[in-house]
């Protein structure tokens, strides 16, 4: 029997309405976000989901919270699901960036997978926290269907990683707010079937 996971982003939040950097900073869901989590809830509400797992910042956490209660679950916090660790470019936008640090920002636009941020990770260094932790779930939860609820940087990358693709091809994926993304694993391989789904944001 096939494992499912359910990947999801989180709902919005103000600084991803004005495209600023939020790494590890904590902001919380904007009014539009908590109509998104609601949204993303009622769509998987008719899923058998038998655990959430979620990033332990609190715009994940909310989202993850509203997926949950349908199913009479409470999230598990996994700090590994955490967005990339941005450094002192948090609360910038990628303009501001460019102007704060132009040498360096020309170096790290042209290698993102092995280039940390400054004061920061890579995306390289969020594969090596995130990929064995999903390994693992889908080791636990074999033949079940489970949910785990992040931001973009680690999605892309879990998702770069399971097609086995570059990461640098990480910016040619499109994961949005409160968007769904279902992988399969049958016989220990896995299948993409569902990418940035935001049909129910829409309804």
């Amino acid at each position: 029997m096939a494992t499912k996971v359910i990947l999801v982003r989180h709902a919005q939040t103000e600084w991803n309405k004005t495209n600023r950097y939020q790494g590890h900073l904590d902001i919380p869901l904007n009014e539009k976000g908590l109509e998104q989590a609601r949204r993303v809830a009622l769509r998987l509400s008719g899923d058998d989901i038998k655990a959430v797992y979620t990033s332990d910042l609190g715009r994940a956490l909310a989202t993850a919270r509203a997926i949950a209660e349908p199913h009479g679950l409470e999230p598990t916090i996994v700090p590994e699901f955490r967005e990339v660790d941005v450094g002192k470019w948090q609360g910038h936008s990628m303009e501001e960036a460019r102007e704060m640090d132009p040498e360096f920002f020309k170096l790290w636009i042209s290698n993102q997978a092995t280039t940390a941020f400054p004061g920061g990770e890579s995306y390289e260094d969020v594969r090596r926290r995130t990929m064995p932790k999903l390994e693992e779930l889908v080791e636990r939860h074999q033949g079940e269907t489970l949910c785990v609820v992040s931001h973009a940087g680690p999605l892309k990358v879990m998702l770069c990683s399971i097609l086995g693709m570059s990461l640098d091809h990480r910016r040619r994926l499109d994961i949005a707010n409160a968007s769904v993304s279902v992988v399969r694993y049958d016989g220990g391989f896995p299948r993409l079937c569902v990418l940035n789904d935001t049909c129910h944001l829409r309804m």
